[in-house]
């Protein structure tokens, strides 16, 4: 097959893209659609060999799976190694149970599967993954097992039904990701079944090769050719994490590809951009870039209290070109030649460094996170951070939200208290419920995640539109008597501050601000007018980085007490609705958790040995139990019914 040097630049920019949006570099925002080049390019260059050696009656399945080997398994091996040493150091005993799992689904192939499974409310941050990166060999790799089958066989059996059969198969895949993309948007951007019509689209300008069709070189190919580098170049900067992907979105890219692979003759200007040096050199080494910079990136993110400046994602972008171009030196290169490296070797070193991984990965799982790496203290507190066991069951969200209707009703099929916020509701429904649980009483949870106060007759916003649906719910529900509701105000009025601390985040425009207190006000009188006893149960005191992170980087426990962010911080980032409330006209009762969580001067992240939270926001089930606690105590409710505040307190 004839070297193309286009291919490797190609490869280039999308590695470069691929690598500056996991760094969030604004400006590269769409820059995940690297991969869907690389898929593109992977379909193309496999058919071209698949058919080659079927053309000549020397297609082996055996040869065939060894280049593979050859290709993909040496570097991903080693670089995994390398992640083992960072991972005992830096991770706690939960993401090291996480990090051992995908280890495993790494070296068995299967690891988009396993990073679809994992997503969830409170998995790990996807850029604090080390091998989240992977997914995308995970899905070559099941389409190399898959496809040279299919390709194979149906080339035996004539061109037309080849063609056929390929084609309704890319009408099948994008089918699929069109729908799933809108219904299953975890599965859609993981499973190869929503990118194999990618992959085919390789397959397709394979074909057409093969069969001597070629663009004229002229204006034609420069068009086309200067068209395809802009389909797939624009996404980069246009896309980001809200655009719906895969799906019609990921036709750009994929279809400029194509024309890339199809129309770039060698006098078009596309090839000799391409072609030039720099890109060509960068494109050689990509595979190992590609595997290196994620890990590199996660560590460091992981490692640190606050996001890392670009400066030094720069700077890990250059560590991740020279580690890329030693290990394509000493591993890919040698691997690849069957003159320095006999198949015997390939596949005893192969063997050696997977049973190595699999041994690591299943110690790591089976001992829940190698836990014996923390003192007592740190394994006790951590034991202690969790959240509601409800939570991913009855906490709602999105376009498909779980309708108020059908909400979560706690331990009485009649309670008396209803809970409703955003996701802070969560752990205090449950705490308040398992209060009440005694005196035959219990709580509605009603919960939208990242859905602050909001009242508005927009039915297009699925937040506005189930706050409306939840209030109806709560009015058509005589039995209710007491509503207790729990936002995360200071992310409402000012975003988020976690990399701003210890500054203090603004976010948020001033109308906007103004629409939620307003929401906030409005929901309060409209529960307050039909008769209900309305309990603001405020935020608790943010910490200035994650739980799990404040643990680990916290040698001793004096007392237990693990200390967070001065009180004086905490004070000046709620200022402004502390003062709100001094004026709110409706009467309603206020508990504020920072009187329990601090002290004059400082606000604790655990006390007594058990933590307060559950992550750097959120929470524990033991912080919300001391919460509805003094919930209960304020409002005297053990035995009687909520009295109604004449003020707020």
């Amino acid at each position: 097959m004839t070297y193309r040097p286009e291919i490797e630049g190609m490869r280039a920019i999308s590695l470069l893209a691929a690598i500056f949006c996991h760094a969030k570099f604004s400006l590269f925002s769409g820059g995940y659609v690297g991969v869907d080049v690389f898929f593109v390019i992977s379909g193309y260059l496999i058919t071209q060999i698949i058919l080659r050696d079927e053309d000549q009656k020397r297609f082996s399945l055996v040869f065939f799976y060894e280049k593979r080997i050859r290709r993909i398994v040496p570097p991903l091996l080693l670089v995994t190694l390398a992640t083992l040493p960072f991972a005992w150091f830096y991770m706690l005993p939960t993401d090291m149970t996480d990090f051992s799992e995908s280890v495993l689904s790494v070296v068995l192939f299967f690891s988009n599967m396993h990073f679809w499974q994992e997503s969830g409310y409170f998995s790990a941050a996807s850029e604090l993954k080390p091998l989240l990166h992977t997914w995308s060999l995970g899905v070559e790799e099941q389409f190399y097992l898959l496809f040279p089958l299919f390709l194979v066989w149906t080339w035996r059996r004539g061109f037309r039904f080849s063609i056929a059969a390929s084609c309704a198969l890319f009408v099948v895949s994008l089918a699929v990701a069109v729908w799933a993309v809108n219904n299953t948007p975890v599965a859609a951007f993981y499973l190869l079944s929503t990118r194999m019509w990618e992959l085919l689209a390789g397959w397709g300008i394979a074909i057409l090769h093969r069969r001597g069709y070629m663009v004229p070189e002229g204006i034609t190919s420069n068009l086309l050719g200067g068209l395809g580098l802009t389909l797939v170049v624009v996404p980069m900067f246009a896309y980001d994490d809200l655009t719906p992907f895969p799906g019609i979105a990921a036709l750009s890219p994929v279809l400029g590809a194509a024309l890339l692979l199809f129309c770039t003759a060698p006098s078009t200007w596309a090839h000799r951009w391409l072609s030039c040096g720099p890109l060509v050199g960068l494109g050689t080494i990509s595979y190992s870039a590609y595997l290196w910079h994620q890990p590199l990136f996660a560590f460091r993110r992981y490692g640190g209290a606050v996001e890392p400046e670009p400066w030094v994602f720069l700077g890990l972008t250059g560590l991740t070109l020279v580690l890329a171009y030693i290990s394509w030196l000493l591993v890919e290169k040698p691997f690849r030649n069957r003159k320095q490296m006999a198949r015997n070797r390939v596949y005893s070193i192969s063997a050696i460094g997977a049973v190595l991984l699999i041994g690591f990965a299943l110690s790591g799982i089976l001992s829940g996170g190698f836990p014996d790496r923390f003192s007592l203290a740190q394994q006790t507190m951590l034991a202690k951070a969790t959240p509601s066991p409800k939570r991913d069951e009855c906490h709602t969200g999105g376009t498909d939200y779980l309708a108020p209707a059908n909400a979560c009703t706690y331990f009485t099929p009649t309670p008396r208290w209803a809970v409703l916020g955003d996701s802070h509701a969560v752990e205090i429904s449950y705490a308040l419920a398992d209060e009440l649980r005694g005196q035959g009483d219990g709580v509605l949870q009603l919960s939208f995640s990242s859905c602050p106060p909001r009242w508005s007759s927009d039915t297009t916003d699925p937040c506005a539109r189930w706050v409306k649906e939840a209030v109806a719910t709560i009015l058509a529900r005589p039995e209710i008597e007491n509503v207790v509701l729990s936002y995360r105000m200071a992310w409402a009025l000012h975003g988020e501050h976690l990399d701003h601390y210890p500054d203090l985040p603004d976010e948020i425009p001033p109308a906007q601000q103004q629409d939620v207190l307003r929401s906030y006000e409005a929901i309060q009188r409209t529960l307050v007018d039909a008769g209900r006893n309305v309990v603001l149960v405020l935020q608790a005191p943010e910490l200035r980085y994650g739980l799990r992170r404040l643990i680990r980087d916290t040698a001793d426990f004096v007392d237990g007490n693990m200390t967070s962010v001065p009180r004086s911080w905490w004070l000046a980032r709620t200022a402004d609705i502390s003062e709100w409330l001094k004026a709110l006209p409706v009467p309603v009762l206020v508990v504020d958790p920072a009187d329990l969580f601090c002290k004059k001067a400082v606000c604790f992240a655990s006390l007594d040995g058990r933590a307060l939270y559950y992550n750097e926001d959120h929470m524990s089930l033991y912080g919300a139990r001391l919460v509805a606690r003094e919930l209960l105590r304020q409002s005297q409710v053990h035995g009687a019914s909520l009295a109604r505040a004449g003020s707020v307190q």
